[in-house]
């Protein structure tokens, strides 16, 4: 079996500044939105991975929730924190909302027709 390839979105970009767009090069202004998308338009399903209030609320992962509903991909949401948990669009549009991650890996393993774990590629952070 090939396996499962899990892709970090945060791949490529040296830091993330405040106001989310990270320093000066080609994922500055928004310039990684194409290729995230990419992603996901090239994905059998997406990892929503929330395990603490973040710094920023991250628009880019809200949006890319519902670009994954609107391409019909199966999401897996993990998180322990109540107001995801609750949230009206992870219940309507969450395939599983799972606490921990090795409950959404054997998940998406099933899912995706019973792959071996993943390894997560370009993953700096």
């Amino acid at each position: 079996m090939a396996g499962i390839a899990c892709l970090s979105p945060l791949r490529g970009k040296k830091k993330i500044s405040e106001d989310g767009f990270g320093e000066a090069g080609p994922h500055s202004k928004g310039g990684f939105v194409m290729r995230d998308l990419r992603d996901i338009r090239n994905s059998e399903a997406v990892l929503l991975y929330f395990p603490e209030p973040p710094g920023r609320q991250s628009i880019g992962s809200w949006f890319e929730m519902g670009y994954a509903h609107a391409l019909g991909l199966p999401i897996i949401v993990v998180t322990g924190m109540a107001e995801v948990l609750k949230h009206p669009f992870i219940q309507r549009f969450a395939t599983e909302v799972f606490l921990t991650m090795p409950e959404a890996i054997a998940n998406l393993c099933f899912l995706l027709g019973d792959h071996e774990p993943f390894e997560v590629e370009g993953d700096s952070h």
